[in-house]
């Protein structure tokens, strides 16, 4: 799967968060958009739902139960005390090619 892929699927599921209501504002997630940490887009009950909508959409795309574990995510990028989207797509990235 391509990081443009990953990208897209991380923004309709923001999309359909802000178009149920469960988000106010309409967000254009970019590289550097914070998802845990100062300056945070996200509330902590947006993100663990972009987590698990994620997680839904790349198991249905795989064939494969995929789950994306904060502590894991953290351990592919110790350097960074936040999380990023562009972090995020790295991992799954990550995560797909060591799954194949």
């Amino acid at each position: 799967m391509k990081r443009t892929e990953i990208f897209s699927m991380m923004q309709a599921s923001v999309d359909g968060m802000h178009e149920s209501g469960m988000i106010e504002e309409e967000l254009a997630l970019q590289e550097g958009s914070v998802l845990i940490g100062p300056g945070a887009v996200l509330d902590s009950i947006a993100f663990v739902t972009l987590f698990t909508d994620l997680e839904e959409q790349l198991s249905e795309q795989t064939g494969k139960e995929i789950y994306l574990l904060i502590d894991d995510v953290h351990a592919f990028n110790p350097k960074d005390t936040f999380l990023t989207v562009g972090v995020l797509a790295d991992y799954i990235e990550h995560l797909l090619e060591t799954e194949a």
